[in-house]
């Protein structure tokens, strides 16, 4: 009779344990939804100053330099605004930095591993972006550095060439997580 109570005991305790297991991967689910929905309101934010931040950019670019005076005299003109482009790129980096540990924690979640992959493929994105942000800012960090326009413009077009590569390399990367996304909307309708 003892041998049966303690069969029926290791039964209890294994059925609880797994139901606790099972309830901890959906408490898992929602914790994870929760961060995905921080991670998108950041995202929203990052968005919204990057591209007014680009604007400034391209328009810190766009004057018709001909000669080393005039060049010399719109630095001394523009260069609180560059300085000031510089220390937002480096905000919106910060936030897709961000956004890619919120993504990175996700994937480390007791979770269907295919929503753990698209966590990863998310947190490999937004690392991407960062970068490619991060890159981008050297035109404005350039533009107050150098004196020279050949340099300046050589410089330039190395920046724009590396930041254009990782923002479509993290681009190749969302389409894989989308994929994963379209693939297992059974997943994702909780989420």
């Amino acid at each position: 009779m003892k041998r049966h109570n303690k069969l029926n005991t290791l039964l209890i305790l294994l059925t609880a344990g797994l139901i606790a297991l099972a309830c901890s991967g959906s408490y898992q689910t929602t914790e994870a939804n929760k961060i995905v929905d921080q991670a998108n309101k950041k995202l929203d934010e990052a968005k919204e100053l990057y591209t007014k931040t680009d604007k400034r950019n391209e328009e810190l670019f766009s004057a018709n330099i001909q000669t080393l005076p005039q060049l010399a005299y719109y630095k001394s003109q523009k260069e609180s605004e560059a300085k000031a482009i510089v220390a937002d790129f480096e905000k919106v980096a910060g936030m897709l930095k961000e956004i890619s540990r919120l993504f990175d924690d996700v994937s480390r979640m007791n979770l269907d591993e295919k929503y753990k992959d698209y966590a990863k493929l998310k947190s490999d994105e937004f690392a991407k972006r960062a970068e490619a942000v991060d890159i981008r800012k050297g035109n404005a960090q350039a533009f107050m550095d150098i004196d020279y326009p050949k340099t300046m413009i050589a410089k330039f077009d190395e920046n724009n060439s590396k930041s254009d590569r990782l923002f479509k390399d993290a681009e190749d990367i969302a389409a894989k997580a989308k994929k994963i996304e379209d693939d297992n909307k059974e997943i994702f309708k909780q989420a």
